[in-house]
């Protein structure tokens, strides 16, 4: 993920690029109770999206697990 944000507009921005597969764009503002803006897939795939803090005391006791893979390293093949 590569981004940035200006602090006088609140404006954020930054692309999540997925290993072998695709970019995703975002930008999106902040305000207080967290980030809001747009999506896109270069192509037709778009939307919009919200990203806040968690409530005081929500998910306690939920506790997530999950296995970190190994890192690898990125190999591109030709285009075809």
């Amino acid at each position: 993920i590569r981004g940035g944000y200006e602090t006088a507009s609140r404006e954020c921005y930054w692309t999540k690029t997925y290993i072998g597969g695709h970019d995703v764009f975002y930008h999106g503002f902040g305000e207080d109770n967290g980030i809001w803006g747009t999506w896109e897939i270069p192509g037709d795939n778009h939307g919009g999206f919200r990203i806040w803090p968690k409530a005081l005391g929500e998910g306690e006791g939920i506790h997530a697990t999950h296995e970190e893979e190994a890192p690898c390293d990125a190999v591109a093949g030709a285009a075809v």
